[in-house]
């Protein structure tokens, strides 16, 4: 039997205690929060175990966590027959991936991107000209600009190979924070970064509600211990890639004592 549990995820890693307080139905409840690994260090995820007397399938609840005696306040409802609620924080609401970005501050940097443009015309090989290109699209708008900063990407390796390690690891944190972007504008407990030569994973605290994610076709070579954020998880593709040993897995499958299935 599935034991209730409520997960708070924070924008920076946070070491929790007393300072984090569970209410349900505006009664505080004693629990014990823990990290998805089951440690007490900072981390980005805190996640515990709810008495089964203080929440039932068959009755609605109002949960609220509160941090720091009212700093920060979050609260949703819980309704009978359904498994899973949750309140979110939107990433293409808050701008977590880009910057907020004036009329005026999006005028001077799209300047400046066509002139970084016509200096890599002249010098092809500037490797700092090609990574200014990049996050300048990047602020500007990720998924406007996603093609044409693979091809900078490609570019920028050909002319820089010492450092087409980092430009890889660097990609594929853009590659995840696009593919979070549009599973939060298709409200899907979906992720797809199929075949996007994906060398590492990042951002999974955004991703504990997931149910659902295909990493196939990429060039991972292992599994973090940190995927034990993905509290939600019931299938995980990660076929055509390079994974020589599976370190989160074992975290991945006891956190909740639920056992995804492995593709």
């Amino acid at each position: 039997m599935e034991v209730p549990f409520v997960t708070v995820t924070f924008s920076h890693p946070v070491l929790v205690g007393s300072d984090l307080i569970l209410f349900i139905d505006e009664r505080p409840v004693m629990v014990t929060w823990k990290t998805p690994e089951g440690k007490q260090k900072p981390s980005l995820v805190w996640v515990c175990d709810v008495p089964k007397d203080h929440l039932s399938g068959h009755c609605q609840h109002n949960i609220k966590v509160i941090w720091k005696d009212g700093e920060t306040k979050k609260e949703c409802t819980s309704y009978p027959g359904k498994r899973v609620t949750w309140f979110r924080d939107s990433v293409t609401e808050e701008n977590i991936f880009s910057l907020e970005l004036s009329e005026g501050k999006s005028s001077v940097l799209q300047q400046e991107l066509q002139s970084c443009k016509e200096l890599q015309e002249l010098e092809p090989d500037n490797k700092w000209c090609l990574l200014t290109i990049i996050l300048l699209m990047r602020a500007l708008d990720p998924l406007l600009y996603e093609v044409e900063t693979l091809h900078y990407f490609d570019t920028l390796k050909a002319v820089d190979p010492m450092r087409s390690g980092y430009y890889d690891d660097l990609r594929s944190k853009f590659q995840m924070e696009n593919a979070i972007l549009k599973m939060e504008y298709a409200e899907s407990n979906l992720i797809i970064v199929l075949d996007k030569k994906l060398t590492r994973l990042c951002h999974l605290d955004h991703l504990v509600l997931i149910s659902h994610m295909c990493l196939s076709n990429n060039q991972l070579r292992s599994l973090p211990r940190d995927i034990s954020m993905l509290l939600s998880i019931e299938v995980l593709e990660v076929d055509n890639n390079e994974v020589s040993h599976l370190e989160g897995v074992c975290e991945l499958t006891t956190s909740r004592g639920i056992v995804p299935k492995m593709q």
